[in-house]
């Protein structure tokens, strides 16, 4: 396994099609299982931008150091420090700029944790909602629905030809006073 992304380009094969999207981009499962670790498209484009499979010729801008997600646990880690060096901030006017890049990082990662955990609290509402509605559908299929729009019409038909029938049958008895 590679440590980071510009290794794991210089690993792929561009005779192989499983390594590689339709666009003529490295597969970022692919790219995942050589690094080791998740990545996305844009760690991959970051790493090495203008790397394709026709141009694969690596102009490294930076290392690209992939990051993991942190646990529950560490995620509350890490908004505790954040916390705790955002009211050392406040105190502390004389930061330098190391610390302050420090700190902005610190901060990013808490709001990370954050932003997962609304993901993962959206995520599993939309499971009920899909879970619902696969029970309201299990079993009914277009067939189904066509029929109760056939049943639900002539229903309604009915409904206007008794309509229909008491308004002949009340015309007929009213004498014609001419």
């Amino acid at each position: 396994m590679s440590n980071n992304i510009p290794e794991a380009l210089a690993q792929l094969d561009t005779t192989n099609d499983e390594q590689w999207t339709s666009e003529g981009l490295p597969r970022l499962d692919v790219m995942s299982k050589l690094v080791g670790n998740p990545v996305s498209r844009a760690d991959v484009t970051s790493a090495a931008k203008g790397f394709t499979r026709t141009n694969s010729k690596l102009e490294v801008l930076a290392p690209t150091p992939v990051v993991a997600v942190p646990a529950e646990s560490e995620a509350e880690a890490i908004v505790a420090e954040s916390a705790e060096s955002a009211e050392s901030e406040d105190t502390s006017e004389d930061l330098t700029e190391d610390e302050v890049v420090e700190a902005a990082l610190v901060e990013a990662q808490a709001n990370l944790v954050e932003a997962q955990k609304q993901v993962r609290k959206a995520q599993e509402n939309m499971d009920v909602v899909i879970t619902r509605r696969a029970k309201e559908d299990a079993g009914v299929t277009d067939a189904h629905r066509i029929k109760e729009y056939q049943r639900s019409q002539q229903a309604q038909r009915a409904i206007q030809a008794k309509q229909r029938n008491l308004m002949t049958q009340a015309a007929l008895s009213t004498p014609n006073n001419v």
